[in-house]
């Protein structure tokens, strides 16, 4: 797993426009200036879902993570980095399901069920799957550096109508009927 303590320190080219780098974290922002050479340093980084972003850019380079040696430059409005931890170490996905199908994963086929150790970036990506029946099912699941994942695809159970019109889980009593 990633050390979640450090600094992340962020370099631009010498010739660039941005000025100050605003580390952005959840509920937590810090705004730095770049020294003469190009670089500024954030001396620890909170724990959760933070971002770069350089000034005169809109929108910011994400995710970031403690020790990250990031490299980045403002291209279109937006913060372009390199170096970055969480982008250079995939997670992995174990998928299983009591079904036959075939796994999408942010709408791409990958293949059948079973998969095992598909690599996949950090973030957010949606898992579904298509039965052979052609239902569908999915999950939307959040990738960190580093994490190994494992999803399956259990046999829905739906709800029973009672006699009531109230909604209950599971299968009736045993021997049919009540």
């Amino acid at each position: 797993m990633l050390d979640v303590k450090g600094r992340l320190k962020v370099k631009v080219p010498l010739e660039s426009a941005s000025r100050t780098a605003m580390l952005v974290c959840d509920t937590y922002k810090s705004e730095r200036s770049f020294e003469p050479d190009g670089q500024v340093t954030f001396p620890s980084v909170p724990v959760g879902n933070c971002g770069i972003r350089l000034s005169g850019t809109e929108t910011q380079f994400a995710p970031v993570y403690p020790g990250d040696e990031l490299d980045c430059e403002p291209v279109d409005a937006a913060t372009r980095c390199t170096g970055a931890i969480a982008v250079e170490r995939a997670g992995k996905v174990h998928i299983t399901s009591d079904f036959q199908g075939s796994i999408l994963v942010d709408g791409e086929e990958i293949g059948p069920v079973p998969v095992d150790e598909w690599p996949l970036p950090v973030g957010e990506h949606h898992i579904e799957l298509v039965r052979d029946d052609g239902k569908s099912t999915s999950w939307t699941l959040r990738v960190a550096a580093d994490e190994e994942l494992w999803v399956h695809f259990p046999v829905f159970t739906p709800p029973r109508t009672e006699l009531d019109g109230s909604k209950k889980v599971g299968p009736g009593p045993a021997g049919g009927a009540r």
